[in-house]
């Protein structure tokens, strides 16, 4: 009698005995079971190995497959299941690992999932949590890199986001904090430096403009008050508005300091010359 597949009958054998578990027996006649070859496996009676299916592993063939443990992996005919590596996670074991994405980590092997990367750090590959952020700079979490604070804000945490100059302020990038506008100058936009005053304007500091100067005075840099001394309009003139000085015309005449208008130009007296700016009588 000839052996069917899945049974075989060796020399001197006067029946035939069923293939063993872990061998198969793929014809009828077989002399001898054939060893199941790494990643299959076979209960008794086979004519075929079987595939060790994903995410099981198959250390013994004539045993039956063994279930991956979490954060293992294996894809079909596997003879063991791989441990996930530190920078992916294996949410199934069945599936080829998956790469953390950009700022987030897996520093442990096994892993079901990746962890963000925390705020105030940056994480520049998948397996570890990069250095703080340096002063005046900031990360919100999940960030492969520190962001430089932008020119008009501040970062005096590097966890938290940039905080605006308050008016009157400023600073360039990467500030951990911001800047008083110095007097004599203004600061209309945050993110650019101090502006000096121009000529007839004046500032203690800590404004976003400057502001004219009295009548009367021609105030030049650097002016940190109205009426600065040094600054009192000359004679045979006015200065109004503060930024410019207008000579008396032609027959008249200012002898005094600190005109804030064309009333301070009085008409020549008869038998002298007055020409424009004139701050004296001239025979």
């Amino acid at each position: 009698k000839v052996c069917s597949a899945g049974s075989f009958s060796g020399p001197g054998m006067s029946s035939c005995d069923s293939c063993p578990a872990g061998f198969q027996c793929p014809i009828d006649g077989l002399t001898a079971p054939e060893r199941c070859p790494l990643g299959t496996w076979s209960p008794p009676n086979s004519s075929l190995c079987l595939a060790c299916p994903a995410g099981f592993q198959c250390t013994d063939p004539g045993s039956i497959p063994q279930g991956c443990s979490v954060g293992w992996w294996s894809a079909d005919y596997a003879y063991n299941c791989t441990m996930c590596e530190a920078g992916f996670f294996c949410p199934s074991t069945t599936n080829l690992p998956i790469p953390c994405p950009a700022g987030f980590i897996s520093n442990t092997t096994a892993s079901t999932s990746c962890t963000a990367c925390p705020p105030g750090r940056a994480c520049p590959t998948r397996t570890d949590i990069g250095p703080s952020c340096p002063l005046g700079w900031y990360s919100l979490g999940a960030q492969v890199e520190c962001i430089g604070c932008p020119a008009g804000y501040y970062c005096p945490n590097a966890s938290l986001p940039p905080q605006p100059c308050r008016p009157g302020e400023w600073s360039a990038a990467e500030a951990s904090l911001c800047a008083a506008c110095p007097p004599a100058h203004e600061c209309p936009q945050g993110d650019l430096p101090p502006q000096s005053c121009a000529v007839g304007f004046w500032s203690n500091g800590s404004v976003q403009a400057c502001k004219p100067c009295n009548d009367g005075f021609l105030c030049t840099f650097p002016a940190v008050e109205p009426a600065p001394s040094k600054d009192i309009c000359r004679a045979g003139g006015y200065c109004s508005p503060s930024w410019s000085f207008r000579a008396c015309p032609a027959g008249s005449y200012n002898n005094q300091t600190g005109a804030s208008g064309a009333g301070f130009c009085l008409p020549c007296p008869a038998g002298y010359f007055c020409p424009p700016g004139t701050s004296s009588f001239v025979d």
